[in-house]
């Protein structure tokens, strides 16, 4: 799992039109890895990581931010744990 500096990747090609990725979504801070031991990944503006499926983790801030996280449809902004914090129908930004 590595961080990727979304700035760089997108400079890293000059092409007008050749689509790329940048990583993966497998159909699916903090991490729990394959030891049990929690870790910490620190994302910073511009970046992005992306959790392997399966992987326990805890998005947290030590002040507010904007996250942008791409989950599967369904998915509860909590994860399995249904609390204050969760929205059970969330507000599209912009229309369906």
């Amino acid at each position: 799992m590595q961080k990727v500096r979304l700035s760089e990747a997108l400079a890293s090609f000059k092409d007008v039109w050749s689509p790329r990725i940048v990583g993966e979504l497998n159909g699916q801070m903090q991490f729990r890895d394959a030891t049990g031991n929690v870790r910490q990944l620190e994302i910073h503006e511009g970046e992005f990581v992306i959790v392997p499926r399966g992987t326990e983790h805890c998005p947290c801030a030590a002040e507010e931010c904007h996250v942008l996280l791409f989950e599967p449809a369904g998915t509860l902004n909590t994860g399995n744990v249904k609390d204050d914090h969760t929205v059970e129908k969330p507000n599209w930004i912009v229309g369906e």
